[in-house]
C-alpha cells in the first residue's frame, strides 16, 4: 500500500506541477527523485521502481514536448544520444533477457528526454534558479535519512564498517555506492552555489550543507565515487577565478577527510588487506573476476554485444560468474559490443567538450561557475564509471544529467538572439495549450 503511496505521489505530483508550468515539473523529480528508490512494485519475477515509473511519465511528457518544439531545439546536444539509444534498441535481437532489455532502454530514453528539456529550459536563468533551489530540496530529503543512520544508530553502522562478516549495503534511502556518488555530486553543486552566493547568509547556509555532504560523502565508504571527486577537485582551482574564495570549502573538506581517518583506513584499506586472501576484497573481485569476466563474454559477441541490460546474463553465460561488471564501460562493451561502446565514448566526449565550451562563452561568472561545477560532477562521473556501473544507479546519474543539462542552458542562453524571448515563453508554455485544448 505504502508503495502505491509513494509511486502515485511521484507520478501525480510530476504532472501536476509540469501542468502548471513544465520547469515547476522537471524542479519537482529534481528535489523528490532520490524517494522513488524506496518503492519498487514486483511483477512477475522482476521488480520496478518508482523510478521507472516516472521515467515513463518523463518519457511520455519529453516526447510531446520535443515534437512540439523540434524547431528550438536547435544547438541542443541530440544527435550522439539518439544513435547511441536507436543502436542499443537494436541490441534487441540478441538480447536474451527481454524485461531487463526494456527496463534499461527506458532509462536511457528516460535521460534523454530530461536532459533535452532540461538544457532547453535552462536558458533562462530563473529557471537554473528553479532547478537549484531544487536539488537543496533533495539533499535535504535524502540527506536526512543517512543523518539518522551515522548519528542515531552509529553501532550498527561502525559493526559494518569493521566487521569482516558484515558489509554496508544501504546509507538511509540510498544503496551505498548511490548515495556516496550522490555526495559526491551534491558537494561540487554545493561548492558552485557557495562560489556565487552574495549574501552572507546564502554563503553560511550553502557552507553548512556543504559540510555535511562532504562528511556523508567520507562515511559513505564508496572508493569510487572518493576517487572520482579527488581527481575532479582541481577542476575548481583551474578554473575558477576567485580560487581564494574556495580556499575555506577546500581546507574544510581536508580536515573532515582528517578527523575521519579512522573510517576511512579502516573501511578501505582493511578490506583490501585482511579479505584478500579469501578473495571477497571488493578491488580484488573486480580484478580477479568480474573484469576477466567480461572481457571473455564480450569476446564471444564483440560486435552487437548481448543485448542491453543483458551484462548479468552474459558474466552468467561465459564465464559462470553471477554478478555484473562493475565498470560501465565493460558493461556497455558486453551489451552493445564495440559499435555501442564506440558510439557511448563518442557521446561521453560530446558532453565533455560542449562542458569546457560552456566555461568559455559564459556571459557571467554565476553562469560560468555552473559550468565549472558541471565539468568536475561529469569528469567524477567518468572516473566512477571505471569502479561502477553508474548507468544503473539512477539517484546519482539522473543528478548528473541534470546539472550537465543546466550548464549547457547556459551556452544556450549565451545565444538567445536565435530564440527570442517571446519564442521562449511559447517553448516552455506550448504543451498547456495542448492540456487546455
Amino acid at each position: 500500500m505504502m508503495t502505491l503511496i509513494i509511486i502515485s505521489a511521484l507520478v501525480g505530483g510530476f504532472v501536476v506541477f509540469f501542468a502548471v508550468s513544465p520547469i515547476y515539473g522537471i524542479a519537482f523529480i529534481t528535489a523528490f527523485r532520490t524517494l522513488s528508490i524506496l518503492a519498487t512494485v514486483p511483477i512477475g519475477k522482476y521488480e520496478y521502481s518508482g523510478e521507472g515509473f516516472l521515467t515513463l511519465v518523463v518519457i511520455a511528457v519529453g516526447f510531446i514536448f520535443a515534437m512540439m518544439n523540434s524547431q528550438s531545439l536547435k544547438g541542443v546536444l541530440k544527435w550522439p544520444f539518439i544513435i547511441f539509444i536507436i543502436f542499443c534498441g537494436l541490441t534487441y535481437f540478441v538480447s536474451d533477457d527481454a524485461a531487463n532489455f526494456s527496463k534499461k532502454l527506458a532509462r536511457m530514453i528516460g535521460y534523454f528526454f530530461l536532459y533535452l528539456m532540461v538544457a532547453q529550459f535552462s536558458r533562462k536563468e530563473g529557471n537554473r534558479k528553479i532547478l537549484s533551489y531544487a536539488f537543496i530540496a533533495s539533499i535535504i530529503f535524502t540527506n536526512v535519512p543517512a543523518i539518522y543512520v551515522y548519528y542515531i544508530d552509529p553501532a550498527r553502522y561502525m559493526k559494518q564498517i569493521y566487521s569482516n562478516n558484515q558489509a554496508l549495503t544501504e546509507v538511509g534511502i540510498m544503496s551505498k555506492n548511490n548515495f556516496g556518488f550522490f555526495s559526491c555530486y551534491m558537494v561540487f553543486f554545493l561548492m558552485y552555489l557557495y562560489s556565487t552566493a552574495k549574501k552572507n547568509a546564502s554563503k553560511m547556509i550553502f557552507l553548512a550543507l556543504l559540510v555535511f555532504q562532504a562528511a556523508l560523502l567520507v562515511l559513505s565508504y564508496t572508493r569510487s565515487a572518493w576517487v572520482g571527486f579527488i581527481l575532479a577537485l582541481p577542476i575548481f582551482l583551474f578554473y575558477s577565478k576567485n580560487k581564494a574564495r574556495l580556499l575555506f570549502p577546500f581546507m574544510v573538506i581536508l580536515i573532515i577527510a582528517g578527523s575521519l581517518y579512522s573510517v576511512v583506513f579502516y573501511g578501505a584499506y582493511k578490506d583490501l588487506t585482511e579479505k584478500k586472501e579469501y578473495g571477497f576484497s571488493s578491488w580484488h573481485f573486480r580484478t580477479a573476476y568480474a573484469w576477466p569476466a567480461s572481457i571473455k563474454a564480450f569476446e564471444e559477441k564483440p560486435f552487437m554485444g548481448w543485448g542491453l541490460g543483458n551484462d548479468l546474463y552474459a558474466l552468467t553465460k561465459a564465464s559462470k560468474l553471477k554478478a555484473t561488471s562493475h565498470n560501465d564501460y565493460l558493461l556497455v562493451l558486453v551489451e552493445t559490443g564495440l559499435i555501442g561502446l564506440s558510439l557511448y565514448i563518442w557521446l561521453l566526449m560530446t558532453f565533455f567538450v560542449k562542458t569546457i565550451t560552456g566555461i568559455y562563452k559564459a556571459e557571467d561568472e554565476q553562469s560560468r561557475m555552473l559550468c565549472v561545477s558541471a565539468l568536475a560532477i561529469f569528469v567524477a562521473y567518468l572516473i566512477g564509471s571505471v569502479g561502477e556501473h553508474l548507468l544503473q544507479t539512477p539517484g546519482a546519474t539522473g543528478s548528473v544529467i541534470t546539472v550537465v543539462g543546466m550548464a549547457h542552458g547556459t551556452l544556450l542562453g549565451a545565444h538567445n538572439n536565435a530564440v527570442p524571448e517571446s519564442r521562449q515563453e511559447h517553448v516552455e508554455h506550448s504543451l498547456l495549450s495542448v492540456q487546455g485544448s
